[in-house]
């Protein structure tokens, strides 16, 4: 009797609890802040001077009009990232980068050391250039008028990360067939990475203006021009630069020549 007790607990344990291949999923959480840190330093940093940015805007409205851009204030082509003019919009920029962040560093971990380095340079850097870029064709081209917020960084993110998810989701499908001991990680992985692209990409196709947030008081151009030029601009680093996982494919493909027959 006992031991029918026992074994029933066992198979609703079995059904109920998360297997370890469902866990070790969510290792991938707390491996990418830890493999990504520089990332979520910068978003932490990007968090705080927004937020103190908006709190002194607050208190003393001119600092805010002094830091955004326009024709009169040029400054503004960088200051403006950290202005807001409201608190709804500055929560949705920083959510927005938060979630894109985590994204971009979960989708990258297949990376080596040396890789994720550079992809963290690349990123950062890229994500500002652009977004500096976008205000300064924005002014440039609207004389009266001025902008401000940080959502210029997040569609360059966006941008950055389209352009990722599609690499990766290309090689790392023919990485996946591998018989690794990375295999199940690897699958996984390949899994986000070609979600996280079809979601932008489908959204794109079926409603550009709700991709963009083409609204009232809402700087649709920047949007649009920091996410082409960042995806655009990746797509070029990849071409210059190489596949990373191409390569462990191939050297794979040399120590094992029964895997090419997975092609």
């Amino acid at each position: 009797m006992k031991n029918s007790i026992r074994s029933k607990s066992n198979s609703i344990l079995k059904k109920w609890v998360p297997s370890r291949s469902i866990m070790k999923r969510f290792r991938l959480f707390p491996e990418a802040f830890h493999c990504f840190r520089s990332v979520f330093l910068t978003y932490a940093m990007i968090a705080v001077l927004s937020s103190v940015f908006f709190l002194t805007s607050f208190v003393n409205p001119a600092f805010g009009v002094v830091l955004s851009a326009s024709s009169h204030t040029p400054w503004g082509i960088i200051t403006s990232i950290f202005i807001h003019g409201g608190i709804e919009p500055l929560l949705n920029n920083l959510i927005g980068l938060f979630a894109l962040f985590l994204l971009f560093s979960m989708s990258n971990l297949n990376s080596s050391n040396k890789e994720r380095q550079m992809i963290t340079v690349f990123l950062l850097v890229t994500i500002f250039l652009t977004a500096i870029v976008s205000n300064f064709l924005w002014i440039m081209l609207v004389s009266n008028g001025f902008t401000s917020g940080l959502s210029g960084v997040v569609f360059a993110t966006e941008g950055a990360l389209m352009a990722f998810s599609l690499r990766n989701s290309m090689t790392m499908f023919r990485l996946s067939k591998l018989d690794t001991k990375e295999k199940k990680r690897t699958q996984t992985l390949w899994v986000l990475n070609l979600l996280v692209f079809l979601s932008i990409f489908i959204q794109i196709l079926s409603n550009p203006h709700q991709f963009l947030n083409v609204a009232p008081k809402v700087n649709s151009f920047v949007h649009g021009i920091a996410f082409l030029s960042n995806y655009s601009l990746t797509a070029a680093w990849f071409f210059f630069k190489g596949n990373p996982n191409l390569a462990q494919l191939k050297e794979h493909e040399l120590l094992n020549p029964k895997a090419q027959n997975l092609k």
